[in-house]
């Protein structure tokens, strides 16, 4: 599920990451360590890390703001709907009967 985090709180998380990372043997290593002080995922601090270069310009590729452009211009405005054919394996389907 989805979930919005406070924007002082990742920046936090970004700044922690940006001081912090050369003490630890990996960025993963790093990215943990910094989740578990905030309360948040470890794959989201990873992730904003290697976004705030592209963000800041100093790496090329696509900002966060070009992005969630994108995804409002497509169809559904962004939203994620799960796929028609797709089942949940938790009984979303009725029992089937002999």
């Amino acid at each position: 599920m989805l979930k919005k985090i406070d924007p002082k709180v990742k920046g936090r998380c970004i700044q922690q990451m940006l001081q912090h990372v050369t003490e630890y043997p990996n960025p993963s290593a790093a990215a943990e360590a910094v989740a578990r002080r905030d309360g948040v995922g470890t794959e989201s601090v990873r992730r904003w890390h290697l976004q705030a270069p592209i963000n800041g310009g100093q790496r090329r590729g696509a900002s966060t703001e070009v992005r969630d452009l994108t995804a409002k211009a497509a169809p559904g405005g962004g939203q994620r709907h799960p796929s028609p054919g797709l089942v949940s394996s938790r009984g979303s389907s009725p029992p089937r009967t002999r």
